[in-house]
């Protein structure tokens, strides 16, 4: 009996030492980047997106959007698109926070 309270204790310590898993937008972030349409579906919040030289944007997700104006993130933030908005900034990497 004090083995299998043990065992349990250790899962329960294990559990909550854990962290949670990557939450996730809900939705699709539509952009056009080479003149072609493209989509992200479900991003990973704190995530950074490389999307190339990208002309515009769709922002259908449930997460604000903070576009880049270099790749990987870098660089300052150029735009804050809220969720259900729309904006024609040019752009380089975008990342979606909670």
């Amino acid at each position: 009996m004090s083995t299998t309270l043990g065992a349990l204790a250790a899962c329960a310590a294990l559990v909550l030492a854990t962290p949670g898993l990557a939450s996730a937008a809900s939705g699709t972030f539509e952009y056009t980047s080479a003149g072609l349409p493209n989509s992200l579906l479900t991003p990973k919040d704190n995530l950074c997106y490389g999307v190339g030289y990208s002309a515009g944007a769709t922002n259908k997700t449930n997460r604000d959007a903070l576009l880049y104006e270099g790749n990987s993130c870098h660089g300052r933030v150029i735009k804050e698109l809220s969720p259900g908005s729309s904006t024609d900034t040019r752009f380089e990497s975008v990342k979606f926070v909670h």
